[in-house]
């Protein structure tokens, strides 16, 4: 039980932390050339795909909070001033080193939001919860059962050893469970 809560954990941290590490798109650069970007997956198979700007009212998956819409692939930029001041901010150089790839820490690191660059705008790339004193739009907490993620999700596209994997358009909602509860929850963008 406690091996399969730190391997949950470890790959949530990881699906956080792939933006900073790995990238997979085409882009722009600040002179306005198009950047293709080749990503690793863990299994050593290459993919590639374009990044694109979605809207936060395209049809996909997105987390809410404080009124603001945060959608993968959406300008993160657009909703930063309905999120809390003072968040736990790093940034690295974007792994196709077309601009800085961001990460925000949110209330006390309930939720974090890693952005990737295209050109002036940061585009949400994940959005990770951790805890739960926050939850998805469709009321899913840390602690809520499978059968409840089932009951407002339906079935998932993919469940491989409790990590359910819901897909639309171009976004992913993992939801790692434990003993049948949540333990994590990544909104995910695809490329």
């Amino acid at each position: 039980m406690k091996f399969r809560r730190i391997a949950a954990l470890a790959l949530a941290a990881a699906m956080s932390m792939s933006v900073l590490t790995a990238c997979a798109g085409k882009s722009t650069n600040e002179s306005g050339d198009s950047v293709e970007v080749i990503s690793t997956g863990a299994n050593g198979s290459q993919q590639s795909g374009e990044i694109h700007e979605a809207k936060a009212d395209d049809e996909g998956y997105y987390f809410a909070y404080n009124n603001a819409k945060i959608r993968p692939n959406a300008d993160l930029n657009l909703v930063l001033s309905s999120l809390p001041e003072n968040p736990i901010y790093f940034e690295a150089p974007s792994c196709a080193g077309i601009g800085m790839s961001k990460t925000y820490t949110y209330n006390n690191g309930s939720f974090v939001i890693s952005t990737i660059p295209l050109g002036n705008k940061d585009l949400v790339s994940t959005v990770v919860i951790y805890n739960d004193s926050v939850g998805t739009p469709e009321g899913i907490f840390i602690g809520s059962s499978v059968d409840d993620v089932k009951a407002k999700y339906g079935t998932p596209t993919s469940d491989i050893d409790g990590t359910l994997t819901y897909e639309k358009n171009d976004t992913m909602l993992v939801i790692i469970t434990d003993n049948g509860v949540v333990s994590s929850i990544v909104y995910n963008s695809i490329v």
